[in-house]
């Protein structure tokens, strides 16, 4: 999987996340996709730039 993130308009950092099996890769992205959503920086409801 990869991975990038950074400020909208600004420089993305990259990194690539390797997992033996896709059941590892599909728990480590929603869960990272969850703690994102906790933490307030995903907006479903909010416009894109």
């Amino acid at each position: 999987m990869s991975v990038e993130w950074g400020p909208r308009l600004g420089e993305q950092r990259h990194q690539r996340l390797w997992f033996d099996t896709d059941s590892e890769a599909r728990t480590a992205y929603f869960t990272r996709l969850e703690s994102l959503a906790a933490e307030g920086f995903i907006d479903s409801v909010g416009g894109t730039v």
